[in-house]
């Protein structure tokens, strides 16, 4: 048996049973119905129904896909005669449509939605082929590159009014129970791998959305970020380097869409690590040490970073190095923090060239309270001279009436 035999078949059975299909738009068979339920008195409880056949000559099976949605509501009077129950994965539901005969009148038509997917297979044994129920619609349809076979004109279903049943009557104003069924779809003339009629072949897969949570979790990481890079004075690839972080976070955030509150939180945890530790490395010397000092009462000292040139009124880092300098380069400042330190208190300064080769110490007595202050101190080479190439380092040691307060210790290097 051949494609067109199946498709003919499967046609009369849908035929008998007063259902609209489409043929060749992108499936073999296609069906989009709309019934009323058949125990519906009052309301409006209406089914939707979709279905998907495809022969697949190469496994000799024909796939079916179904879809059934139900929307609205209604009760009815003396008892409901709706039944619906599961038998392996076909839906039984006893529903009503109306059609119209040879006569134009309209006519109620009762139909088991288990009589479609029995059709189908029915007509696929009929033909010696295998019948097969997916969950998946893509299995249904034609695959790409299919070979191209001209879609044909389903026939028109003509209803013939049994003895047993009435002319379809209208309802008064208030209750009109049965909605007219829309005129058949004209005849699908295309290829097999160009079906745009099916609303179903090679449609995009919805955009995901970020949930509340998610986006509340993004802009709390922003705030973070502007909280720690502007406070925190960062240079300009400390904040290039957040920023794509960010846009990282923000792109795995849409990812995880609607995977739960667990997976955002330990993201928003991952990030901020990954945040401080950018903080650290663009408010440092590039060796990712980074401290916050709190205010305790206590005297303490926090490192800054060095730079090329300050602010002469606030002492402030303006130009910020990331812990190299070149044999251009004839000032070298080094800028702190000091807190909660009373005047009278001395800073003690050793740099020191290559472990100790070569060192230069001074005193620097502190004449104000400094609560929270920047302080720098530079060192300068000779005229006409140059740093030499090497690695650096800078102590300063504060005291106080001979009472060691803080010590801390950072390194630089020169290069050419």
């Amino acid at each position: 048996m051949d494609r067109q035999t199946f498709i003919e078949n499967v046609s009369q059975r849908l035929n008998a049973l007063g259902v609209a299909y489409t043929i060749g738009a992108g499936a073999d068979i296609v069906i989009n119905a709309s019934f009323l339920t058949a125990g519906w008195s009052t309301g409006n409880k209406q089914i939707s129904y979709e279905a998907s056949t495809y022969l697949n000559e190469t496994e000799k099976t024909v796939f079916m896909w179904e879809l059934t949605k139900e929307s609205g509501s209604g009760f009815s009077f003396g008892g409901s005669s709706e039944t619906s129950f599961q038998t392996g994965k076909t839906l039984f539901r006893k529903v009503k449509s109306v059609q119209y005969g040879p006569d134009g009148k309209a006519y109620e038509i009762d139909l088991d939605l288990g009589a479609i997917p029995n059709a189908v297979k029915e007509a696929a044994k009929a033909c010696g082929w295998k019948y097969k129920t997916v969950l998946n619609r893509n299995k249904a349809i034609y695959p790409a590159g299919m070979p191209v076979m001209t879609g044909q004109q389903p026939a028109t279903p003509q209803y013939a009014p049994p003895s047993v049943q009435q002319p379809f009557a209208p309802q008064p104003p208030f209750q009109q129970p049965f909605v007219q069924q829309p005129p058949l779809q004209q005849p699908v003339n295309m290829p097999y791998n160009q079906a745009p009629a099916y609303p179903y072949a090679n449609q995009p897969a919805p955009k995901k959305k970020m949930s509340g949570m998610s986006i509340f979790i993004f802009i709390l990481l922003v705030a973070i970020t502007a909280v720690l890079f502007i406070f925190g004075g960062a240079s300009l690839l400390g904040l290039g380097i957040a920023a794509v972080i960010l846009l990282i976070v923000f792109i795995i955030l849409k990812a995880l869409a609607g995977k739960g509150f667990i997976r955002n939180l330990i993201l928003f945890i991952i990030a901020l690590v990954v945040l401080f530790i950018a903080f650290a490395f663009a408010t440092g010397n590039g060796h990712f040490n980074f401290s916050v000092t709190l205010d305790n009462g206590k005297p303490s000292i926090d490192k800054v970073g060095f730079a090329k040139s300050i602010d002469p009124n606030t002492m402030a880092p303006v130009d910020k190095v990331n812990g190299v300098f070149s044999q251009n380069d004839t000032t070298i400042y080094y800028v702190i923090k000091i807190y909660n330190t009373l005047a009278g208190t001395n800073l003690h300064v050793v740099w020191s060239y290559e472990n100790g080769k070569s060192t230069i110490e001074n005193d620097m007595p502190i004449n104000q309270d400094l609560k929270g202050n920047y302080y720098s101190i530079s060192i300068q080479a000779g005229p006409g001279a140059a740093f030499p190439i090497g690695k650096y380092s800078v102590t300063i040691t504060g005291t106080k009436d001979n009472k060691e307060l803080y010590t801390l210790t950072d390194n630089f290097s020169i290069t050419k």
